[in-house]
This record gives C-alpha cells, structure tokens and sequence, in this order.
C-alpha cells in the first residue's frame, strides 16, 4: 500500500501538469494567433486594436504591384474593416468616371474577396475588405466595399 501511494505522490502532480497543459491548448485551440504572437477569441479580430496588428504585418511587404497599373500601398486596419489603399500608377483621378469605375470593377472585387484564402478568415469573423483607389495625384477614385454577408458569411 505505502509503495503504491509513493507512486501516487510520484504522477500525480504529473498528471495534474498534463491536465493543465491540454486545457490550455484545448481552449487556446479556438484562438487566432495575431503576428505579433498574441492569441485572441474569433469575437475579438473585429476590433481595431488587432487588426491594426495585421494590417502592420501586410504593410512591411508593401509597397506591391498588382497588376501593370495598380500598386497596393497600404492597409489599414478600421473597427470591423481591413481598407486596401490602390494607387493607379499610370493615370490621374481626373483622368476616371468614378462611377463607372466602381460600378466596372466591383464584380471582380466581390469574387476576389469572397475566394481569398487570405481573406477568408476575417470574412467569417464578420470583418469587412474596403478597397480604396487613388490616381497617380493620389486624389480619390472610388471604394468598394465587400461585406461578409456579400460573401455568404452571417
């Protein structure tokens, strides 16, 4: 009897150990880890403060051209919103029909958001992507704007 509550003594603190260690990662397990290595509740990625933290990350790979004419400067990170700021590196603002413009390049906006693996994540926790563009004078040429619900998310 005393040699098997020796053992006891032995594992039980090792066995409490155990329990701690996998609640933690069972809870922790439906966290998002920010860049900067802080773990926050799906709740919490909506807020500014994180998304900030994200928007940070993306910036120090800006800026990138995304395609001949368009250059991805900086995003910000908004309460409920990550915003893209475009800049058309070969024309003036004055140079487009905002309306035409936003009303042309919305479908592909709305597909690309809805497929981004990147942005997925953030959809389904309810942040929108606002995609801002400027001409070369970085004068405003439209915004578009892609929801969760835009893209089946509740």
């Amino acid at each position: 009897m005393k040699k098997s509550l020796k053992y006891l003594w032995i594992f039980l603190p090792i066995l409490v150990v155990g329990i701690a260690a996998a609640k933690t990662n069972w809870l922790d397990s439906n966290k998002i880890t920010l860049p900067n290595g802080e773990k926050i509740s799906p709740e919490e990625l909506q807020s500014q403060a994180a998304l900030k933290i994200i928007a940070a990350q993306i910036n120090k790979a800006l800026p990138k051209k995304v395609d001949r004419e368009t250059e991805l400067r900086s995003v910000e990170g908004r309460d409920g919103e990550l915003r893209y700021n475009y800049v058309k590196i070969n024309a003036s603002s004055d140079q487009f029909d905002n309306n035409q413009f936003v009303e042309e390049t919305s479908p592909k906006a709305l597909e690309l958001a809805c497929n981004s693996p990147d942005l997925h994540v953030f959809l389904e926790h309810g942040v929108s992507a606002r995609y801002s563009f400027h001409g070369k004078d970085l004068k405003p040429i439209g915004e578009i704007v892609v929801t969760p619900g835009q893209c089946g998310y509740q």
